[in-house]
């Protein structure tokens, strides 16, 4: 996480088998959908809508990538107000 005079950004990633996103967010084509721990396709919660509607109501942006090598990162930045 790193805080600046303007904003708050954090990035998480990870180096596992990636996460299906919804068409309307950028991914990469192929992408493998998450599954549980044994072996079905995991749920459809509203996790990712749910940041990047909050973000986007403190006027900040999410981005999700998921790189061809699988893994995701997750990029969150939000600007500081007074």
């Amino acid at each position: 996480m790193l805080s600046a005079d303007d904003a708050v950004t954090l990035t998480v990633t990870d180096n596992g088998i990636g996460i299906g996103i919804p068409d309307s967010d950028t991914t990469t084509p192929g992408t493998p959908t998450a599954v549980d721990d044994d072996g079905r396709p995991a749920r459809r919660g509203g996790g990712l809508v749910n940041m990047r509607t909050r973000t986007e109501l403190c006027g900040g942006t999410l981005a999700i990538e998921v790189p061809a090598d699988a893994g995701t990162r997750i990029m969150w930045r939000v600007p500081l107000h007074d």
